[in-house]
């Protein structure tokens, strides 16, 4: 492997030289998509890993920056500890054995072009839950999609149990091995117990197009006198705001933008409409907990034979 411009990580071009080495095992690094295009969000860059041995495959997310960078510049050192952040808490996910939470294998760190770059490996997904929903062999009926609203939300409340906010939930970070899914990307969690402490003063955080009303708040009024005391905080009531969007998106493959009414839902269940109604509450306070979000969704389970 080799660092390239714009802080990415690339394969080269002698396979030997694509291997990881990591406590007496050695592992293959190949693509995880389409030859040559590097897979890549903010912070990590992910390929294929296999096993030499069992054949056994995983994926390897690599931070795209090194320490060496980080040392350099304060903007690169945060995300750096971002991604310690994110292996902290899949640590804490793995440790206690968190249902519907990707299962991180093993991480460490690696020499690449010189350079020092943590990664963490995970479980190879078959697909996102935008790639799940769209594909017609799945065409799953309303009682399933119940049932996988019910099993994303358990992922995101068992991290909340441990003060770990996810605050980036979104299609994309649904990940699916069969039929089962998996809360994973935890780039920009928020960990109450962490050692970390992040200055994200001001900075706007959450998923593009998903953003909760404080993360709005947090990125035009946080660093400014603010005299109406806008709510700038994220956390667990963030991640019930995120899950409301996504059990919407779900059910009808949209996002609901505005002033929504029960005429706006196409799914005729006006029980199942109130309970994601209250989820996108814009203040926090009118929201329920990820807790009652849970009983209230379970007392649906008859009503969808479940």
């Amino acid at each position: 492997m080799r660092l390239i411009k714009n802080y990415l990580i690339d394969l080269s071009e002698d396979p030997a030289k694509n291997i990881l080495e990591f406590e007496g095992k050695y592992y293959e690094i190949d693509w995880l998509g389409e030859t040559g295009k590097i897979i890549h969000g903010g912070n990590g860059v992910v390929y294929k890993l296999v096993d030499s041995e069992t054949g056994e495959e995983f994926v390897i997310k690599y931070c795209r920056y090194s320490y060496e960078e980080a040392r350099a510049d304060w903007v690169i050192e945060k995300r750096v500890k971002r991604f310690e952040r994110e292996i902290e808490a899949l640590g804490i996910a793995k440790e206690n054995g968190l249902d519907n939470v990707i299962d991180m294998k093993f991480h460490g760190e690696a020499n690449i072009s010189g350079d020092t770059i943590r990664f963490y490996v995970m479980d190879l997904c078959d697909c996102n839950l935008k790639e799940y929903l769209n594909n017609p062999k799945n065409a799953i009926t309303p009682s399933q999609k119940l049932l996988l609203c019910s099993k994303i939300l358990n992922g995101v409340r068992n991290l909340n149990e441990y003060y770990l906010y996810h605050r980036d939930i979104k299609r994309e970070n649904i990940l699916f091995i069969g039929n089962e899914p998996y809360v994973s990307d935890l780039g920009l969690v928020a960990n109450r117990n962490s050692e970390f402490r992040l200055n994200e003063r001001g900075e706007l955080i959450g998923p593009i197009g998903w953003f909760s009303p404080e993360a709005i708040n947090k990125h035009y009024v946080e660093k400014l006198p603010n005299p109406y005391n806008l709510d700038c905080v994220l956390n667990g009531k963030s991640d019930v705001f995120h899950l409301g969007e996504l059990f919407w998106y779900i059910f009808q493959g949209n996002l609901p933008i505005g002033q929504i009414k029960n005429e706006d839902f196409v799914v005729k269940d006006e029980d199942l409409y109130e309970i994601i109604f209250l989820m996108l509450q814009h203040a926090k306070r009118r929201r329920p907990t990820i807790d009652e979000v849970d009983v209230q969704l379970k007392k649906l389970f008859p009503k969808y034979n479940l």
